[in-house]
C-alpha cells in the first residue's frame, strides 16, 4: 500500500468525525499550543464561526458539555483569548464573531454549574 493510499483511507475515516458540526471549533480550542500556532489556531476558530450557523455553534456547546471539566476549563480559556485577539495579516477576523464568541462562552460557563 502507497503513502497515497493510506492517506486517501485516513482521510475517509475522518470523515464522519469532520461532519459533525463543531468538532473542528472544539479540536482547535483544546489544541494547547503557544506562540503563533496558537494563534493562528484560535484565529481559525473565528474564521469557521464566522461561517457556522446557529445549530452548528449549538452544538460546540453540547460537545464541550460532554467533555471534562478541564477541557471545557481549556475551552472558555481560548474563547476568552479569542474574544481578545486583534486582527493579523492573512488570517481570519475576529473581530466580527466577538458577539457571538461571547454568547458561546456565556452558554459553556453557564454549563459549568
Amino acid at each position: 500500500m502507497t503513502f497515497r493510499q493510506r492517506l486517501i483511507g485516513t482521510l475517509r475515516r475522518l470523515q464522519p468525525v469532520l461532519d459533525e458540526p463543531g468538532v473542528l471549533v472544539v479540536e482547535k480550542l483544546l489544541t494547547d499550543r503557544t506562540g503563533e500556532k496558537g494563534v493562528r489556531d484560535l484565529l481559525v476558530v473565528a474564521g469557521l464561526l464566522s461561517c457556522a450557523d446557529a445549530d452548528e455553534v449549538a452544538e460546540v456547546a453540547v460537545i464541550a458539555d460532554g467533555l471534562s471539566l478541564e477541557s471545557r476549563h481549556a475551552i472558555s480559556a481560548n474563547l476568552t483569548l479569542l474574544s481578545l485577539m486583534e486582527t493579523r495579516p492573512g488570517m481570519p477576523d475576529p473581530a466580527p464573531v466577538r458577539e457571538q464568541v461571547a454568547r458561546l462562552l456565556a452558554v459553556i460557563e453557564a454549563q459549568r454549574g
